[in-house]
Protein backbone atom coordinates (compact mmCIF):
# COMPACT_ATOMS: atom_id res chain seq x y z
CA UNK A 1 0.00 0.00 0.00
CA UNK A 2 3.05 2.03 -0.43
CA UNK A 3 2.74 5.39 -2.24
CA UNK A 4 -0.94 5.38 -1.95
CA UNK A 5 -3.08 8.34 0.27
CA UNK A 6 -5.00 6.38 3.61
CA UNK A 7 -7.73 7.89 5.86
CA UNK A 8 -7.72 7.03 9.24
CA UNK A 9 -11.03 6.61 11.19
CA UNK A 10 -11.63 5.52 15.04
CA UNK A 11 -14.16 3.19 15.58
CA UNK A 12 -15.23 -0.16 13.45
CA UNK A 13 -19.11 0.98 12.80
CA UNK A 14 -19.65 0.11 9.82
CA UNK A 15 -19.27 -3.50 9.91
CA UNK A 16 -22.00 -5.85 10.16
CA UNK A 17 -20.67 -7.73 13.46
CA UNK A 18 -19.87 -4.42 15.14
CA UNK A 19 -23.55 -3.09 13.91
CA UNK A 20 -25.47 -6.48 15.47
CA UNK A 21 -23.25 -5.75 19.12
CA UNK A 22 -24.16 -2.02 19.22
CA UNK A 23 -27.70 -3.51 19.18
CA UNK A 24 -27.55 -5.94 21.55
CA UNK A 25 -26.61 -3.56 23.96
CA UNK A 26 -28.90 -1.44 23.32
CA UNK A 27 -31.57 -4.07 23.63
CA UNK A 28 -29.83 -5.04 27.16
CA UNK A 29 -29.98 -1.74 28.32
CA UNK A 30 -33.59 -1.33 27.68
CA UNK A 31 -34.70 -5.00 29.24
CA UNK A 32 -32.60 -4.06 32.53
CA UNK A 33 -34.29 -0.95 33.02
CA UNK A 34 -37.44 -2.64 32.58
CA UNK A 35 -36.72 -5.08 34.98
CA UNK A 36 -35.01 -3.08 37.77
CA UNK A 37 -38.21 -0.61 37.34
CA UNK A 38 -40.56 -3.72 38.28
CA UNK A 39 -37.96 -5.16 41.10
CA UNK A 40 -38.87 -2.09 42.01
CA UNK A 41 -42.29 -1.96 41.94
CA UNK A 42 -42.74 -5.55 43.50
CA UNK A 43 -40.34 -4.74 45.98
CA UNK A 44 -42.66 -1.78 46.90
CA UNK A 45 -45.84 -2.87 46.81
CA UNK A 46 -45.05 -5.72 49.23
CA UNK A 47 -46.24 -5.89 52.81
CA UNK A 48 -42.95 -5.65 54.88
CA UNK A 49 -42.26 -2.09 52.80
CA UNK A 50 -46.43 -1.19 53.00
CA UNK A 51 -46.78 -1.72 56.85
CA UNK A 52 -43.72 0.69 57.45
CA UNK A 53 -45.07 3.40 55.20
CA UNK A 54 -48.24 3.04 56.98
CA UNK A 55 -46.29 3.29 60.42
CA UNK A 56 -46.34 0.51 61.88
CA UNK A 57 -42.29 -0.36 62.94
CA UNK A 58 -42.97 -3.53 64.21
CA UNK A 59 -41.91 -4.92 61.07
CA UNK A 60 -38.90 -3.98 61.69
CA UNK A 61 -38.17 -6.29 64.47
CA UNK A 62 -37.00 -3.61 66.76
CA UNK A 63 -37.19 -3.64 70.71
CA UNK A 64 -40.52 -1.25 72.44
CA UNK A 65 -37.92 0.85 73.61
CA UNK A 66 -36.16 1.40 70.04
CA UNK A 67 -39.90 1.63 68.86
CA UNK A 68 -40.42 4.41 71.10
CA UNK A 69 -37.18 6.23 70.24
CA UNK A 70 -37.83 5.94 65.95
CA UNK A 71 -41.44 7.09 66.49
CA UNK A 72 -40.39 10.40 65.34
CA UNK A 73 -38.27 9.62 61.89
CA UNK A 74 -40.55 9.48 59.02
CA UNK A 75 -39.72 6.17 57.48
CA UNK A 76 -42.32 6.85 54.64
CA UNK A 77 -40.08 9.48 53.31
CA UNK A 78 -36.96 8.12 53.56
CA UNK A 79 -38.10 4.64 51.78
CA UNK A 80 -39.90 6.56 49.05
CA UNK A 81 -36.66 8.64 48.86
CA UNK A 82 -34.58 5.70 48.17
CA UNK A 83 -36.83 4.00 45.57
CA UNK A 84 -37.07 7.13 43.28
CA UNK A 85 -33.37 7.68 43.71
CA UNK A 86 -32.24 3.75 43.10
CA UNK A 87 -34.71 4.14 39.77
CA UNK A 88 -32.87 7.42 39.09
CA UNK A 89 -29.64 6.08 39.05
CA UNK A 90 -30.17 2.87 37.40
CA UNK A 91 -32.09 5.22 34.95
CA UNK A 92 -28.34 6.75 34.22
CA UNK A 93 -26.82 3.27 33.75
CA UNK A 94 -28.99 2.27 31.14
CA UNK A 95 -28.88 5.17 29.23
CA UNK A 96 -25.25 5.58 29.09
CA UNK A 97 -25.63 2.22 27.76
CA UNK A 98 -28.08 2.73 24.82
CA UNK A 99 -26.71 6.20 24.04
CA UNK A 100 -23.48 4.59 24.11
CA UNK A 101 -24.61 2.05 21.64
CA UNK A 102 -26.33 4.00 19.17
CA UNK A 103 -24.38 7.19 18.72
CA UNK A 104 -21.01 5.32 19.15
CA UNK A 105 -19.77 7.09 22.54
CA UNK A 106 -16.74 5.18 23.66
CA UNK A 107 -17.01 7.28 27.25
CA UNK A 108 -20.87 6.54 28.04
CA UNK A 109 -20.14 2.60 26.83
CA UNK A 110 -17.09 2.65 29.76
CA UNK A 111 -19.26 3.82 31.68
CA UNK A 112 -21.67 1.83 31.13
CA UNK A 113 -19.33 -1.31 31.64
CA UNK A 114 -18.17 -0.64 34.80
CA UNK A 115 -21.59 0.71 36.36
CA UNK A 116 -22.89 -3.15 35.41
CA UNK A 117 -19.40 -5.00 36.91
CA UNK A 118 -19.90 -3.12 40.33
CA UNK A 119 -24.01 -4.15 39.92
CA UNK A 120 -22.68 -7.88 39.02
CA UNK A 121 -20.61 -7.51 42.33
CA UNK A 122 -23.07 -6.90 44.59
CA UNK A 123 -25.83 -8.73 43.00
CA UNK A 124 -23.59 -11.64 43.28
CA UNK A 125 -23.14 -10.73 46.68
CA UNK A 126 -26.90 -10.34 47.56
CA UNK A 127 -27.95 -13.89 45.80
CA UNK A 128 -25.60 -15.76 48.05
CA UNK A 129 -27.15 -13.92 50.90
CA UNK A 130 -30.88 -15.00 49.72
CA UNK A 131 -29.66 -18.31 49.00
CA UNK A 132 -28.53 -19.13 52.28
CA UNK A 133 -31.81 -17.34 53.37
CA UNK A 134 -33.19 -20.44 50.79
CA UNK A 135 -31.23 -23.05 52.30
CA UNK A 136 -31.78 -22.15 55.91
CA UNK A 137 -26.97 -21.10 56.26
CA UNK A 138 -25.26 -23.08 58.10
CA UNK A 139 -26.29 -24.93 61.48
CA UNK A 140 -26.11 -22.50 64.10
CA UNK A 141 -25.39 -19.23 62.17
CA UNK A 142 -28.81 -17.92 63.21
CA UNK A 143 -29.47 -17.25 59.55
CA UNK A 144 -33.34 -16.63 58.76
CA UNK A 145 -35.12 -18.77 56.53
CA UNK A 146 -37.37 -17.73 53.51
CA UNK A 147 -39.84 -19.79 55.96
CA UNK A 148 -39.14 -17.48 58.81
CA UNK A 149 -39.84 -14.12 56.98
CA UNK A 150 -43.89 -15.13 56.73
CA UNK A 151 -44.21 -12.87 60.06
CA UNK A 152 -43.14 -10.17 57.94
CA UNK A 153 -45.73 -10.87 54.79
CA UNK A 154 -43.37 -12.50 52.43
CA UNK A 155 -44.44 -16.53 52.05
CA UNK A 156 -41.75 -18.98 50.71
CA UNK A 157 -42.88 -18.90 47.12
CA UNK A 158 -42.14 -14.96 47.03
CA UNK A 159 -39.03 -15.80 48.57
CA UNK A 160 -37.89 -18.36 46.20
CA UNK A 161 -39.24 -16.04 43.58
CA UNK A 162 -36.73 -13.12 44.55
CA UNK A 163 -33.94 -15.46 44.50
CA UNK A 164 -34.88 -16.19 40.96
CA UNK A 165 -35.01 -13.00 39.61
CA UNK A 166 -31.72 -12.02 42.11
CA UNK A 167 -29.89 -14.69 39.72
CA UNK A 168 -31.48 -13.61 36.66
CA UNK A 169 -30.36 -10.07 37.30
CA UNK A 170 -26.60 -11.08 37.86
CA UNK A 171 -26.71 -12.98 34.79
CA UNK A 172 -27.90 -9.67 33.10
CA UNK A 173 -25.41 -7.12 34.76
CA UNK A 174 -22.51 -10.02 33.92
CA UNK A 175 -23.86 -10.25 30.07
CA UNK A 176 -24.17 -5.88 29.85
CA UNK A 177 -20.73 -5.63 31.41
CA UNK A 178 -19.24 -8.20 28.65
CA UNK A 179 -21.02 -6.62 25.34
CA UNK A 180 -20.71 -3.24 26.40
CA UNK A 181 -16.69 -3.85 26.69
CA UNK A 182 -16.54 -5.53 23.90
CA UNK A 183 -18.28 -2.78 21.65
CA UNK A 184 -15.90 -0.13 23.91
CA UNK A 185 -12.91 -1.98 22.79
CA UNK A 186 -14.48 -1.88 19.08
CA UNK A 187 -14.55 2.20 19.52
CA UNK A 188 -10.87 1.83 20.24
CA UNK A 189 -10.13 0.30 16.57
CA UNK A 190 -8.40 2.61 13.98
CA UNK A 191 -9.45 1.38 10.63
CA UNK A 192 -7.47 2.01 8.02
CA UNK A 193 -9.13 2.95 4.43
CA UNK A 194 -6.80 2.86 1.37
CA UNK A 195 -7.92 5.56 -0.99
CA UNK A 196 -7.42 4.65 -4.94
CA UNK A 197 -5.84 7.58 -6.86
CA UNK A 198 -6.86 8.36 -10.09
CA UNK A 199 -3.78 8.53 -12.86
CA UNK A 200 -3.10 12.05 -13.66
CA UNK A 201 -3.16 13.01 -17.45
CA UNK A 202 -0.76 15.89 -18.30
CA UNK A 203 -1.26 17.61 -21.25
CA UNK A 204 1.15 18.86 -24.02
CA UNK A 205 1.41 21.28 -26.40
CA UNK A 206 3.74 21.69 -29.24
CA UNK A 207 4.92 25.01 -30.60
CA UNK A 208 3.60 26.07 -33.84
CA UNK A 209 5.42 28.41 -36.55
CA UNK A 210 3.52 31.20 -37.24
CA UNK A 211 2.05 31.58 -40.93
CA UNK A 212 4.44 33.67 -43.14
CA UNK A 213 7.51 34.73 -40.70
CA UNK A 214 9.88 32.95 -38.08
CA UNK A 215 8.89 31.07 -35.17
CA UNK A 216 9.61 34.92 -33.16
CA UNK A 217 6.45 36.40 -35.67
CA UNK A 218 9.10 38.65 -38.09
CA UNK A 219 8.42 39.05 -41.37
CA UNK A 220 10.84 38.20 -43.89
CA UNK A 221 12.29 40.21 -46.45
Amino acid sequence: MSGVPVILVGGAFDDAQTKKLAQRVACLACVSMLLIIINVAVSFSSDYIQDILDGDLSALDLSPDEVEALGGIDFGTFIILGFVINILIFACIMFCGYYGAKEMNSGCLIAFCCCNGCCFVLSLCNFLQLLGLAIGGAAGAGTVTCADLEQFGYDVPTCRATIAFGFFLMVLFLANTTFSWQLYQKTQVIVAHAVPVAPVQVATATAQPVAGGDILGEQKA
